[in-house]
């Protein structure tokens, strides 16, 4: 339910983000040639630039992560790919014109499309995603989770805890650890075990698994893995391993194997000479 809301929320702002290109496509036209040239007038070639470039806007947002509600957003990366699609979004149109020789589309109408599209777009999301977050904080549209914890992961829950427009409610941990006992048990319900974990996601509703433990044993996660397969809920692997990387970690396929993949590159080029 949890994922089907989000892929509604984010389709619902990718129609919006549309119908919000249409309208600073009209703005930036107007303000072109009223600031710049008011010897500009339109022409069926404005037209026909828009109907080509709608899908290619919606296509080439849709690569990026501003189509997407998430619970946790960072801000900064998703303002540096709004930049990045604004700058080759710019290209595009400039090809558009040379292509279909628009010769009446001026240079700094579309320059001035892109920079308006691009922070009205960056805006609303922010917008949007700032109202989810009040909505979280009064106890709406929360993911229900699971954390499997070791002994090192009390500050991590009492993080989740302490950011309530996260969205995440923890209904159960499961730990062995006699220090997360002590520190949570007064609050949440406790499991020491993860052997019954396919019966206990059945009997609560759960959305999503976290497996936090720094010391990982493969056995466990696998039927962790498998138990969550079974039920169709989500699992997340939280490793101290990944938040010590400085660069940012992707997903990759080797075969039949993942790997995490991070892109290290040395802060002084000139040392490698």
């Amino acid at each position: 339910m949890i994922r089907e809301d989000e892929r509604i929320k984010s389709s619902m702002f990718g129609i919006f983000t549309i119908a919000l290109t249409v309208i600073t496509f009209i703005l930036a036209f107007n303000l072109v040639r009223y600031f710049f040239s008011d010897n500009i007038t339109y022409s069926s070639e404005y037209l026909s630039l828009l109907l080509l470039l709608l899908p290619i806007w919606f296509f080439g947002l849709s690569r990026t992560s501003l189509l997407k509600i998430y619970q946790v957003n960072h801000y900064a990366i998703l303002f540096k790919q709004s930049v990045m699609f604004t700058v080759i979004g710019a290209g595009i149109l400039f090809g558009l014109v040379s292509l279909f020789n628009l010769s009446s589309i001026s240079k700094e109408f579309i320059i001035l499309f892109s920079i308006l599209n691009q922070l009205s777009i960056f805006s609303s999301y922010i917008a949007v995603n700032q109202h989810y977050m009040r909505q979280r904080r009064k106890g709406h549209n929360l993911t229900n989770i699971i954390i499997i914890a070791g002994d090192d992961n009390e500050s991590f829950i009492n993080r989740i805890i302490d950011h309530p427009e996260w969205g995440y409610k923890i209904v159960m941990i499961i730990s062995e650890s006699p220090r997360i006992h002590d520190a949570f048990s007064s609050s949440i319900k406790m499991f020491k075990k993860t052997n019954n974990l396919s019966n206990i996601i059945k009997s609560e509703i759960v959305d999503e698994v976290f497996y936090c433990k720094s010391n990982i044993i493969e056995d466990e996660v696998q039927n962790i893995i498998h138990a969550c397969e079974e039920v169709g809920v989500a699992f997340r692997l939280h490793s101290q391993l990944l938040t010590m990387a400085t660069s940012r970690p992707d997903l990759n396929h080797l075969m039949a194997y993942l790997l995490f993949h991070i892109k290290n590159a040395p802060s002084n080029q000139y040392a490698l000479s």
